[in-house]
């Protein structure tokens, strides 16, 4: 169950995006993923090392990325949020996207292999930087139905759902009970083994407070 406080109205979602991944429909199996051999579970694989320095520009991220702000907004640590991000293709060539959460089909040197990783941060004075909700979609041109099109300007609306984890040491006074206000970015990998994409993160971030108890 989704637990917080509604403190208000998140801004209004795209009342018709072009494609939907809703994760939440479609959870990840934990033992599927811990069955992925452990050289294809990390993302190092999946990654072509970057162009050289003095080689033509980098290719941009292809998707401008917004982070909704969600309805509720006021958690403690290690309850569940619902959260949005909206990617619109801001390039000229239509993307193939991953649209399967199961890892074990999937491997690194299939043709067409590609692997999306969505990730929440925060950077605090108090609470230090952490990420937290990490989300990881699979596809590849072997596996039937993992590949979704999204064609130039079209919209993908991704719906998902992570727990807020404060995993990375911060320091601070002990106290009974403490509540910090954090401003919330989305980040995003499109590992591609034979393209080279730069990391991305939401023109945008959202407020939330966040307590221990």
């Amino acid at each position: 169950m989704v637990l917080g406080q509604t403190v208000g109205l998140g801004q209004a979602r795209p009342s018709n995006p072009d494609h939907v991944l809703d994760l939440l429909a479609n959870p990840p199996s934990v033992e599927g993923l811990k069955a992925m051999p452990a050289e294809e579970r990390t993302l190092h694989r999946w990654l072509p090392p970057p162009p050289p320095a003095d080689s033509a520009p980098a290719r941009q991220f292809p998707f401008e990325v917004t982070l909704l702000s969600p309805d509720v907004a006021r958690y403690v640590v290690g309850e569940h949020m619902i959260f949005e991000v909206l990617l619109k293709n801001s390039s000229r060539e239509a993307i193939d996207f991953p649209w399967s959460r199961d890892g074990t089909s999937f491997r690194a040197g299939m043709p067409g292999a590609r692997r999306f990783v969505l990730t929440l941060e925060f950077t605090h004075p108090v609470l230090a930087s952490q990420e937290f909700a990490s989300q990881t979609v699979f596809g590849a041109d072997v596996v039937p139905g993992s590949v979704r099109t999204i064609r130039p300007n079209e919209t993908l609306l991704i719906r998902a759902q992570g727990r807020i984890e404060l995993l990375r040491a911060w320091s601070a006074p002990p106290k009974e009970y403490w509540e910090h206000s954090v401003k919330v970015r989305a980040n995003l990998i499109l590992a591609v083994p034979s393209h080279y994409y730069p990391p991305a993160a939401s023109q945008n971030e959202i407020s939330l407070q966040l307590r221990n108890k």
